[in-house]
């Protein structure tokens, strides 16, 4: 390939498609890999000892890469910082192209190997790998890429910093706290709003950053305050390591609730804990408000977001294209049917810097994170709306069994005779079930519908005429 046609391609890469890397402040990959000496190198062996590690993601080819390669930067770094020097900083170079020879890292005098930029190994005491997957692992789309990789194990991007802006980002990088400091290294738990039911399996990973060992603690998961998980953790873990990985059984969530983690009593100190509570929210008010602050970036990062009912309706929808500007929308949302919440960001990046925050008219909180990376669809399920003339009066409804698994009995008690519509609708919208014209008497009237040929889920039962209406949940098993 020639020179001048690959370095134009590297830098078309690097001006179209950066931001779309691994995002920052993820959990970095492990990997073991041998060098190109045959020595064997494992990531987290080296995070675990407290080291920041730097990947220098490059391809033989790649003109920048051999430019910032020949300023001997990382090598600067390498040898006052690296085993031979304070010790608190590893770096490796790994070349990312699947459809380079090995040999090539080291010369470019052969006819496989003449696009390569020279012998990457002179003037350099760091190790080098090649490995197309490390590349992929971290989700690279242009060399170079470089990483920094901090002892908490989060990964974020450096760019070709000098030595100076290497060492800056470097100090950024976490400490470690006096005494028992475990933390959350990454959770996966369900949060926020969800429409009508969903099954759950939430995992946790818990670091030990503290400069103490952490040798035991009792953990708990809770769903609404029924124990999911419990288990009297002990072990030996130093300062950088991982205390446990915790994964949660499925279990199913099917209302305004609540998951917690806990770990209690780390060390045998009761004074000692670490607390996750998430909140789910399975109905919201029909009016809500969304917030939102962009970043400096929206004007060339096409920041959009809709709202849609599972009806198909759009109750929201706007470009985001002023930078570090406040937007404030509030909308209306259709009836007792779920909902969608889409932002997108094309920089890759979310609104780092920024606000998004939607909620309803009650405070509850549906979405209030500006971290989306590339985007975020989230659902929420509008209850039956607030307002007093809405509601059907003289009316009482009791639906029982619920859950049910087959024969819904609706009690019907009425202070006057009323001609009513019952009908049942699935979160989505759809109505499964009606009918029409019931004129009811005076006093207490029961009416049964067979629902088992139902999917499980939750529904709603409504009582209406032109007055209002009266809406419960039911939820089938």
């Amino acid at each position: 390939m020639n020179k001048f046609f690959t370095l134009l391609l590297s830098l078309f890469l690097l001006s179209t498609q950066s931001n779309a890397q691994i995002a920052d402040g993820s959990v970095a990959p492990d990997f073991t890999a041998e060098d190109i000496y045959g020595n064997e190198h494992n990531l987290y062996e080296l995070l675990d000892q407290g080291k920041t590690v730097i990947l220098d993601m490059f391809a033989t080819w790649c003109g920048p890469c051999w430019s910032y390669h020949t300023q001997h930067v990382l090598e600067d770094i390498y040898q006052e910082y690296g085993p031979n020097g304070t010790d608190e900083i590893y770096v490796f170079a790994i070349e990312g192209d699947g459809n380079t020879d090995v040999e090539c890292i080291s010369t470019n005098t052969t006819a496989e190997c003449s696009s390569s930029w020279g012998d990457w190994t002179e003037g350099i005491s760091y190790p080098i790998i090649d490995s197309r997957s490390i590349f992929s692992a971290y989700e690279c789309r242009y060399y170079p890429t470089l990483y920094m990789v901090y002892p908490d194990k989060k990964v974020y991007e450096m760019g070709q910093q000098q030595v100076s802006g290497v060492l800056e980002m470097y100090n950024l990088g976490p400490k470690l706290q006096a005494g028992i400091n475990p933390v959350f290294l990454e959770s996966d738990v369900l949060e926020g709003s969800i429409c009508g039911e969903q099954m759950t399996s939430p995992t946790y990973v818990i670091m030990n950053q503290g400069d103490q060992v952490i040798t035991s603690g009792d953990i708990t998961v809770t769903y609404n305050g029924e124990i999911q998980y419990s288990k009297a953790w002990t072990g030996n873990v130093e300062p950088w390591g991982i205390v446990e990985n915790v994964e949660i059984d499925e279990f199913l969530v099917n209302s305004n609730s609540n998951i917690e983690f806990r770990m209690d009593n780390i060390n045998g100190n009761s004074d000692q804990s670490l607390v996750q509570s998430s909140d789910i929210i399975t109905d919201v008010t029909n009016l809500i408000t969304l917030e939102i602050t962009t970043d400096a970036n929206a004007d060339i990062h096409n920041n959009s977001f809709f709202i849609l009912s599972s009806l198909g309706k759009t109750i929201g929808s706007a470009t985001l294209n002023i930078p570090n500007h406040t937007y404030k929308y509030e909308y209306e949302l259709e009836d007792l049917i779920c909902h969608f919440f889409s932002i997108t960001d094309a920089g890759g990046d979310g609104l780092l810097g920024g606000t998004v925050r939607l909620t309803d008219s009650q405070g509850r909180v549906i979405y209030d994170n500006a971290d989306f990376g590339n985007g975020v669809e989230v659902n929420f399920n509008a209850s039956m709306n607030s307002s007093v003339n809405d509601i059907l009066r003289d009316v009482e409804m009791v639906v029982a069994p619920n859950p049910v698994s087959d024969i819904l009995s609706v009690s019907i008690a009425l202070e006057e005779a009323k001609d009513l519509s019952l009908t049942i609708t699935s979160v989505t919208g759809e109505t499964l079930y009606q009918e029409s014209n019931l004129n009811l008497p005076q006093g207490a009237t029961r009416k049964t519908v067979n629902i088992s040929d139902f999917n499980t889920g939750m529904y709603f039962i409504s009582l209406q005429n032109n007055e209002g209406r009266l809406t419960q949940k039911v939820f089938k098993r």
